[in-house]
């Protein structure tokens, strides 16, 4: 399930960058899945318009930054642009405060880190 949440928020995001496009952090909470990889190759799979800008922001809830290597490595392999952050609570509101606070683009999506992206436009249908 993908949720957007429309962040008109002055001075959070970069000068210049939303016009005529639009900006877009998707936003990955995970605990030990290794499928999140898969849910970034899906991401990274995505026929965006040339205006419009996605990046991923995956917050690490493990006690150790487990997903650290996976997600590098993917993000590396698929020319994904990506924020890695290790949030380790063990509480998804401390993962989704880190994806929160790192976002800086107006439009913010979340997303499960067992699912991927279906259709190559689905990123860009989402704020229809």
């Amino acid at each position: 399930m993908i949720s957007v949440r429309d962040r008109n928020v002055p001075g959070r995001n970069a000068p210049g960058r939303n016009a005529p496009g639009r900006d877009v952090d998707v936003c990955v909470c995970t605990f030990r899945r290794p499928s999140v990889a898969r849910l970034l190759a899906s991401l990274a799979s995505q026929d965006l318009p040339a205006a419009t800008h996605l990046r991923v922001i995956v917050a690490d809830n493990d006690d150790i930054p487990s997903a650290r290597e996976t997600v590098m490595r993917a993000f590396a392999d698929l020319g994904l642009e990506g924020v890695y952050l290790h949030a380790p609570a063990r509480n998804i509101s401390i993962a989704r405060n880190a994806c929160l606070n790192a976002a800086r683009a107006t439009l913010v999506a979340f997303i499960d880190d067992d699912e991927v992206v279906i259709g190559p436009h689905r990123v860009v249908q989402v704020d229809c």
